[in-house]
């Protein structure tokens, strides 16, 4: 009698130290992701880019506005005569 009872006491320690393991496992687990979460982070994702490619088409301007200028400015400096005499160029 007194071996069934310490057989169903180590039975019963090993169940509830199983279900404790368990229920640990299930607390350390990140919360599931919602589909509202998954949405708004696609949203913030696309705006992101948004503002980056703008931001990349306005720099790319800029630099090709302003190599525009340069040029400009070096055809015009190229072109112009250094006296009006014909001797003296």
């Amino acid at each position: 009698m007194k071996t069934i009872l310490t057989i169903a006491a180590i039975l019963a320690f090993s169940a509830f130290a199983s279900a404790q393991e368990t229920q640990d496992r299930l607390q350390q687990e990140p919360p599931a992701v919602t589909q509202a979460q998954v949405e708004r982070d696609a949203r913030l994702a696309a705006e992101h880019r948004k503002r980056n490619e703008e931001a990349k088409k306005a720099q790319e301007k800029a630099l090709k506005e302003q190599a525009e200028k340069a040029t400009a400015a070096n055809t015009a400096s190229q072109n112009r005569k250094t006296s009006t005499q014909p001797g003296k160029q």
